[in-house]
């Protein structure tokens, strides 16, 4: 059977144990989600600071998680779950709190302008990657 673990958290999972390098790849491909939401949506000041800033408070929430869930059989998050079972309000409500964490990581890196705009435009693309992942498993 094929792994059936979400690649972030499986990795974060690994780092755990001192296999980092997989996690610094899924931060960074974050952080360029991010930045390419915020610019399409017209931010054009400080991209990559607040790019990886929300990428950085998000991988955070995502150690945390896969700390207290470290023993359960799959890697997964919040967003995984609600996405797999079709669960809207949950989809609507982890794009919210992945919002939330986007916009106190800039926040905490002294972003203060279009901070609301950037972090949801930005999420909305990490969201769209996880439908993706999502679709192509098939399920």
């Amino acid at each position: 059977m094929a792994n059936d673990n979400f690649p972030t958290a499986d990795a974060a999972r690994r780092c755990l144990t001192g296999d980092c390098g997989d996690t610094l790849k899924w931060t960074a491909s974050r952080a360029l989600m991010l930045g390419l939401g915020m610019y399409m949506l017209g931010e054009d000041k400080q991209i990559i600071r607040r790019a990886v800033a929300g990428s950085l408070s998000v991988q955070s929430f995502v150690f945390l998680w896969t700390l207290l869930t470290r023993n359960q059989d799959r890697a997964t998050l919040p967003s995984v779950d609600a996405v797999e079972s079709r669960d809207i309000l949950g989809i609507g409500a982890t794009y919210i709190v992945r919002s939330v964490l986007v916009g106190v990581g800039m926040y905490a890196a002294g972003i203060r302008d279009n901070l609301v705009r950037d972090a949801l435009a930005g999420t909305a693309f990490v969201e769209m990657g996880i439908l993706a992942w999502n679709g192509q498993r098939g399920t």
